[in-house]
């Protein structure tokens, strides 16, 4: 009964924290654009696609995204449900392999004056149990990324303009494995192993604007 409870928990931790490492897509026009976002992403945003489309934010900007998604647990909740004594379903499933994946992302952050921070956190998690086997294992990491853009645009012959921008970064996380040995009715053992890392970078951005007359207006973006 523990263990049944046990998987419960875990697989209801992993639909709502994390799956695979699936790309975090940020903002409804990035994303509907399969994350192109280096020359038309829109408000905070920018300070994860390209700092230098923070300059064309309002004076005053603040935004918040959230995503995840999710591999493999509706197929053990529904060979789960079947079971009420756990032993019997490591008996009928020992055949059968698990893999149970999830991903969390977001971004929230504010802008003022072309001058932004933004925060970007991403779990995910993954479980697995390989066929013919008692023993599984679970991994899962964590990160982080805080993000301050800021930068100056420059105006070429009333037609065309030059935004160039940076964004400093301060990076941390967390990456864990656990690996059960031995899974019984009553007992679990195995063993965990936990790690930290943190470090700093930049991001160097550039956007060009130029209206074509009686035409359109083309933009082109970089980021290195």
């Amino acid at each position: 009964m523990f263990l049944k409870i046990f998987i419960l928990i875990l697989a209801m931790f992993v639909a709502t924290e994390s799956s695979s490492m699936a790309q975090g897509f940020y903002g409804a026009r990035a994303s509907g654009m399969g994350g192109t976002g280096v020359a038309s992403a829109k408000g905070i945003y920018a300070t994860y696609y390209n700092p230098a489309l923070v300059l064309e934010s309002q004076k005053f900007d603040i935004g918040l995204s959230a995503a995840a998604s999710l591999s493999g647990l509706d197929k053990l909740l529904s060979s789960f449900s079947a079971y009420s004594d756990f032993s019997q379903y490591m008996s009928d499933n020992y055949s059968n392999s698990v893999s149970l994946s999830g991903n969390i992302w977001g971004l929230g952050g504010i802008g003022i004056n072309g001058v932004a921070l933004g925060i970007i956190p991403s779990i995910v998690l993954s479980v697995s149990k390989p066929a013919n086997s008692l023993s599984g294992s679970a991994s899962g990491w964590g990160y982080y990324s805080a993000n301050l853009s800021f930068g100056r645009s420059f105006s070429l012959l009333n037609i065309s303009q030059i935004n160039v921008a940076t964004s400093l970064k301060y990076l941390g996380g967390a990456a864990g494995n656990i690996t059960l040995s031995q899974i019984t009715p009553t007992v679990v053992t195995g063993t965990q192993e936990v790690s930290q890392r943190s470090g700093v970078g930049a991001d160097l951005g550039g956007v060009w604007s130029v209206d074509v007359p009686l035409l359109t207006s083309l933009k082109v973006g970089f980021v290195a």
